[in-house]
């Protein structure tokens, strides 16, 4: 009896544990005094700890971190722009006359003398419109971005968000094995002999023929945050990776002899996924 009694207690201390976890970060993601290096620190954290991050929404956010189940949703002034002053007024039009249908209903509806252009067009750029798709709304708002790349959406997102963005197609898949993921800075500082999980997106892809003949490439992804160069011997290359896609990699840090000179440090790859986002 007493073993299970200490059971529940030590199941709430986890809880409460959890739930000023999540409190403290979105605290600190809310704070306006904090520099752009601690808030990705925070975003980090949270990504690590297994907590999301939901970027914002004209429909869904307020004007400060709203705590959501297992997840944080950035406030609208998260967005680069977007004045305090815009924000309020964009949630007083929304409990006035009630959520926006799209984004035309929000263009005629919030007040232009606080809403700039400059401030929608930011909006669409980080996906605050999820009431429409935002290839769609792309293409309607700014057709030049018609056929933008996914790796360029992303760069166009970080772009309006800074240090909150995360690679948000990601997400989904990643949930099975987020508490295993680093990131490419963390990859380039590993021992030799460490092995690693990450994503990215392909940036440059070089394929050569190895002293057999076989086709094998050098890749070059990004994240979030910086670039790695992987190397994908011929036994597990499949001639399929293309720039833009998005890479679950798993793979070493190898120390590979040339034949002369010193040995170099060598990211190799021991397996690959393509994600299809």
């Amino acid at each position: 009896m007493k073993h299970e009694i200490d059971y529940e207690k030590k199941e709430e201390r986890g809880a409460r544990e959890c739930e000023v976890t999540i409190e403290f970060i979105a605290s600190q993601l809310s704070a306006r005094d904090n520099d752009e290096r601690m808030m990705r620190y925070y975003v980090l954290e949270a990504r690590r700890r297994g907590i999301g991050i939901v970027l914002p929404d004209v429909n869904r956010s307020i004007d400060g971190c709203d705590i959501i189940p297992g997840a944080i949703r950035l406030p609208l002034t998260s967005v680069s722009g977007v004045s305090e002053q815009a924000c309020r007024a964009i949630i007083d039009e929304r409990n006035s006359n009630g959520k926006f249908r799209s984004y035309d209903d929000f263009c005629r509806r919030v007040d232009k003398r606080k809403i700039s252009k400059q401030i929608i067009e930011n909006l669409v750029k980080a996906d605050a419109f999820s009431m429409q798709s935002r290839y769609e709304l792309l293409r309607a708002v700014m057709p030049e971005l018609a056929h933008i790349t996914m790796a360029e959406l992303a760069l166009m997102r970080k772009a309006v968000l800074g240090p909150y963005v995360t690679i948000r197609p990601f997400d989904k898949p990643s949930q099975a094995y987020a508490h295993e993921l680093v990131s490419h800075e963390v990859v380039a500082r590993l021992p030799v002999g460490s092995r690693f999980r990450t994503l990215g997106f392909v940036n440059e892809v070089s394929e050569i023929d190895d002293i057999r003949g076989r086709r094998m490439a050098f890749v070059s992804t990004w994240d979030d945050e910086d670039s790695l160069s992987v190397t994908v011997f011929a036994s597990l290359y499949d001639c399929c990776i293309k720039t833009s896609d998005a890479l679950h990699l798993v793979g070493r840090v190898d120390l590979y002899h040339r034949g002369y000179g010193s040995p170099e440090i060598t990211i190799v790859a021991t397996d690959y996924e393509l994600l299809d986002i």
